[in-house]
């Protein structure tokens, strides 16, 4: 029992230690191994070096592949890496009112199709019950379509109950991208029956977003309206 104390009291301090960081360099050299198990801190550094350096290099990581460095901004202080061939890793710092940061990080898997997940911590190391609010099959077909004629019933909607989202922060913007893919795991029969709504669209160019606003008491994530979205 004191041993999952003191591991828990570690956990807690490294977490404490990479949301207290003032940029995202520092955060993502401090990243705990539960979040960024594949690439140890030497690596990273070594990714991070080369890349400040202009250089593609790549780190091995702890399976004996490649990982690597894909962005870095440290005006909008957002990292991407690769740590592993099918997967990526995404940290951005969005300040708050009270002049400190929340991190928030996106961890996806996937080649062909992906899913991610977004955890945020605050500038006491505590993860933020801060979650993506729900999209409904429904707004995924409207978001393809602005052919309001066109009828979305029970069976059409449970096709994309089960969601494989990807997940990315914007570049420019406080902004969370969001894709569906769970259309390309579907059969062709059924991908035929909602080509009605898809067009010639590719999975990549629907997306829904939602703005992080770090500005209030609490930070909240809220959907934008499609008219918003351009």
């Amino acid at each position: 029992m004191r041993k999952i104390k003191i591991l828990i009291s570690l956990l807690a301090i490294s977490l404490s230690a990479l949301v207290q960081a003032s940029n995202v360099d520092s955060v993502f050299l401090k990243l705990p191994s539960k979040i960024l198990p594949l690439v140890d801190e030497k690596a990273r550094f070594e990714m991070l070096e080369y890349f400040k350096a202009g250089q593609t290099d790549s780190v091995k990581n702890k399976l004996g592949g490649f990982a690597h460095m894909l962005h870095r901004d440290t005006t909008q202080q957002h990292i991407i890496i690769k740590p592993a061939a099918n997967s990526t890793l995404e940290i951005r710092l969005f300040k708050t009112t009270d002049s400190t940061y929340i991190t928030g990080i996106i961890s996806t898997v996937g080649e062909d199709i992906f899913r991610s997940v977004l955890e945020f911590y605050n500038a006491n190391g505590n993860r933020l019950n801060l979650q993506l609010p729900e999209i409904t099959p429904v707004e995924w077909y409207r978001n393809w379509t602005t052919n309001e004629t066109l009828q979305i019933d029970d069976f059409k909607a449970n096709l994309l109950n089960d969601n494989f989202l990807k997940m990315s922060f914007s570049k420019t913007d406080n902004i969370i991208e969001v894709q569906n893919y769970t259309v390309k795991l579907l059969h062709r029969e059924h991908q035929n029956m909602i080509s009605e709504f898809t067009g010639n669209k590719q999975t990549e160019e629907n997306k829904i977003l939602f703005r992080i606003n770090c500005y209030l008491c609490s930070p909240v994530i809220e959907k934008l309206k499609s008219n918003d979205r351009k």
